[in-house]
């Protein structure tokens, strides 16, 4: 996130709902949730939902696509992941 913040100052960043907590050098300057972005508004549906204790789903669906878009369950829980993590994800069939 770092070199992103540095190779485009003027961008925001936005994030998932615990990211601030876990990533106190980040400024984080909106975090998803059930309503877009204002900024966003005009052009995305959104909703979050719960996946247990420790992982919030954002789903977005912009009109014009028309595709829902998840990109929550299009993660990598790959061998470089917290066993927890792993096993979370495999437990939920991701």
């Amino acid at each position: 996130m770092e070199e992103y913040a540095r190779a485009w100052p003027r961008a925001a960043i936005v994030a998932f709902p615990r990211l601030p907590e876990k990533r106190r050098d980040l400024f984080v300057r909106r975090v998803l949730g059930d309503l877009p972005i204002p900024d966003w508004a005009a052009d995305l549906d959104q909703a979050a939902f719960a996946i247990g204790r420790l992982m919030t789903e954002i789903v977005s669906l912009p009109p014009s696509f028309r595709t829902l878009l998840s990109p929550t369950s299009a993660s990598n829980f790959g061998p470089d992941r917290p066993l927890l993590t792993r096993l979370v994800a495999r437990a939920m069939g991701v």
